[in-house]
């Protein structure tokens, strides 16, 4: 019965971009399963967290850079947090990029510039 749930536990890791764990027959697969829907919740979470700030596609390339990132950790039990951690450093970064073409063009910094040739020394 385990070499029938070998073979399903790692189609389900390749499936879910996962490594396969060696040594994990019988709970490898419910493993990566409970990783990939942790995983999927985390882009949800941060999907509604940025959407008024960044497109859709950024939000999903940015938790797909992080799983990445962790993608050959040998223990998987946190690797979903540090998802979520690394993409939220990511699309903050992004959020910020998104934004500094505005702050050049506020109107404050323009009536800076005005002032200083009227000003008298």
């Amino acid at each position: 019965m385990n070499e029938d749930a070998d073979p399903s536990s790692a189609d389900e890791a390749a499936e879910a971009g996962l490594p396969a764990q060696p040594g994990t027959a019988g709970g490898g697969g419910d493993r990566a399963v409970k990783e990939e829907a942790a995983v999927r919740q985390v882009s949800d979470t941060l999907a509604a967290r940025y959407s008024d700030a960044l497109p859709a596609d950024q939000i999903a390339e940015a938790v797909g850079e992080a799983r990445d990132d962790f993608a050959a950790a040998p223990i998987r039990d946190f690797v979903p947090v540090l998802v979520e951690r690394r993409a939220r450093e990511l699309l903050d970064a992004r959020a910020v990029d998104t934004e500094a073409p505005d702050a050049e063009s506020s109107p404050d910094a323009s009536e800076a510039d005005d002032a200083t040739p009227g000003q008298s020394a």
